[in-house]
């Protein structure tokens, strides 16, 4: 398919084609996922996804499933891909505020200090970022802090579209192994350097797709209040009876992967 392009956007060059990228097809983009959901596309026994003869006529597509789940939703993954990462105007004077008074070295060496030390600033650099900045530490750690909340908020924010819908669950699945947390530590490192939210976007695909692993008791608990019956594994992770909507057996991963099953804040 020469019009797969990954979620952000590049062009699917030297790897198989996933549910989660998109192609342009019947005048508009959408996801693999979709495209399967609506006839356009099947996916044969070597995990190929081929046009369909509804994809090749053009035909009217049939009528997309909406979810039969979802954990309100906060917009589409699309639109946030649109829009530049951004934080709340208080924030963004505060980063504006550290950048000013604070040199770049001592800036990287915060940073780094707040990646290895899961969230807390090393006391020295913490009193060479007041000296420069011609503040006390304490005033320092106080506005070090506040920078931090900003950011936070503001990527749970740019994150809520991909379906991250708790911030304690997904901290906790920031955590939950030494590869996940170092991939958040690059991940905060392209963002505070190169804007760059890819990293996280990444993150938050692989969240949903484990959240049954991740958050079993939140999953049973809205699988439960949409009527839609599963099956808990031995192992870990659910596998939904979707007979009612025509699909039979399958594994939770599988659902979120075809769009069946969406992830969005409730609250």
């Amino acid at each position: 398919m020469t019009t797969a392009k990954s979620p952000t956007g590049s062009p699917v060059v030297g790897r198989e084609v996933r549910p989660s990228d998109t192609i342009q097809t019947h005048g508009q983009r959408m996801t693999v996922a979709m495209a399967i959901q609506m006839g356009f596309l099947s996916q044969d026994t070597g995990g190929n996804f081929l046009p369909t003869s509804t994809g090749q006529a053009g035909a009217a597509p049939k009528d997309a499933s909406k979810g039969v789940l979802e954990l309100v939703s906060g917009g589409a993954a699309e639109e946030a891909l649109e829009g530049a990462f951004t934080a709340s105007p208080e924030a963004e004077a505060t980063f504006q505020e550290l950048a000013g008074s604070v040199n770049p070295d001592t800036q990287l060496a915060a940073l780094y200090s707040i990646l290895r030390n899961d969230g807390n600033l090393d006391q020295k650099v913490l009193e060479r970022m007041a000296s420069q900045a011609g503040v006390e530490p304490e005033d320092m750690a106080t506005t070090v802090a506040f920078a931090q909340e900003g950011m936070q908020h503001a990527i749970m924010k740019h994150l809520s579209p991909f379906g991250v819908y708790d911030q304690d669950t997904f901290t906790d699945f920031l955590h939950s192994s030494p590869q996940t947390h170092q991939k958040m530590v690059e991940s905060v490192r392209d963002l505070v350097m190169h804007n760059s939210t890819k990293g996280f976007e990444g993150l938050a695909e692989e969240f949903t797709l484990a959240a049954d692993m991740v958050d079993p008791e939140g999953v049973a608990g809205a699988l439960e209040d949409a009527g839609i019956p599963f099956t808990q594994q031995r192992g870990g992770g659910v596998v939904l009876d979707l007979t009612a909507q025509g699909m039979g057996q399958m594994a939770f991963r599988q659902a979120v992967q075809l769009g069946i099953i969406k992830l969005s804040r409730n609250r």
